[in-house]
């Protein structure tokens, strides 16, 4: 296990890469090490400053987890809650007490994972939908935090006026060589800083779909070499007429291909099939993305011919 150090850089660690945009630079100052779970009784800084190593280490911003936390638990590790919600961040144990988050309620380690698992792929999902990135504008970063949590929509605005909070309770950081808040035990996984090339994109489009049977239009897609997301906006060309298209993200799994499913609406397939029986050709254009872990995104547009 690797030796934490009792003090380090703020700038070089956090400050430098979460602070807003025109703070002056930190200077070095000492301040509490980033170790293992304080404990459920501990102060709520500790446990602030515990969530935001583990966060920062993971690719992102350190106050994420703070936020969703202070407004879910009041930053404790509830045991019990409504219906069967618990632990810092209100997860269902129903849904998620099984797999690689098996025994969440009595392991905030686990807790903390998922957090950081769903924020990577809420911020994948943005980037393969064309969306701008959360990590580079705060002020996107409660809408962030809402779409890992899932609050009904009248409670969405509850997040982002706790980040000041946050960051007051977080303080200064320090992290052990590496960047592994846990002195060495595994954690989330985390972004390659060095990875700046964008993932490989393989697609497979059959022609002639007939989308007024499947209702809607399918393609075929994989990320050869590691996982990512996957997602298709576009527009249906009905005679001189074009109107938007969308997928849901897709998440596959490394060398894994799987369908993405752009779905036509009843309105949309009525005009389809008014297009059809006038004899009228119809075609999708259609943009597909692939973000990586790291933020990087890969474009391949396509034409689908469409029948009847």
């Amino acid at each position: 296990m690797r030796r934490r150090l009792a003090t380090c850089v703020l700038a070089g660690i956090v400050a430098a890469l979460w602070a807003p945009a025109g703070a002056s630079a930190a200077q070095p100052a000492p301040c509490d090490p980033v170790g293992e779970y304080p404990g459920d009784d501990a102060e709520k800084s500790a446990i602030a400053r515990w969530m935001g190593g583990g966060a920062a280490a993971a690719g992102l911003p350190a106050e994420l987890p703070v936020v969703a936390a202070l407004v879910e638990s009041g930053l404790v590790n509830l045991h019990s809650g409504d219906a069967d919600a618990v632990g810092y961040f209100h997860m269902r144990v129903g849904i998620w007490n099984t797999g690689q988050y098996e025994g969440f309620p009595g392991k905030p380690e686990l807790q903390l994972e998922w957090f950081s698992d769903q924020a990577a792929q809420v911020r994948q999902a943005r980037l393969a939908a064309g969306a701008p990135d959360p990590l580079s504008d705060e002020s996107r970063w409660g809408g962030w935090i809402a779409d890992v949590e899932r609050p009904a929509a009248q409670y969405r605005g509850r997040y982002q006026p706790r980040l000041a909070d946050a960051r007051e309770l977080i303080g200064p950081l320090c992290m052990p060589p590496g960047g592994d808040p846990s002195g060495g035990s595994p954690g989330p996984e985390a972004p390659d800083a060095s990875d700046v090339r964008a993932p490989k994109l393989a697609v497979r489009v059959t022609q002639g779909q007939r989308p007024l049977r499947r209702r809607a239009i399918l393609l075929r897609a994989r990320c050869p070499g590691e996982g990512c997301v996957v997602a298709a906006r576009g527009s249906l060309l009905v005679g001189k007429r074009a109107y938007p298209l969308s997928s849901k993200p897709r998440r596959l799994a490394r060398n894994r291909t799987g369908d993405v499913t752009v779905k036509l609406s009843k309105a949309l397939r009525k005009k389809l099939r008014s297009a059809f029986e006038r004899g009228r050709p119809a075609r999708a254009r259609l943009t597909l993305r692939a973000a990586d872990l790291a933020g990087n995104v890969t474009t391949k547009r396509m034409s689908v011919r469409l029948s009847d």
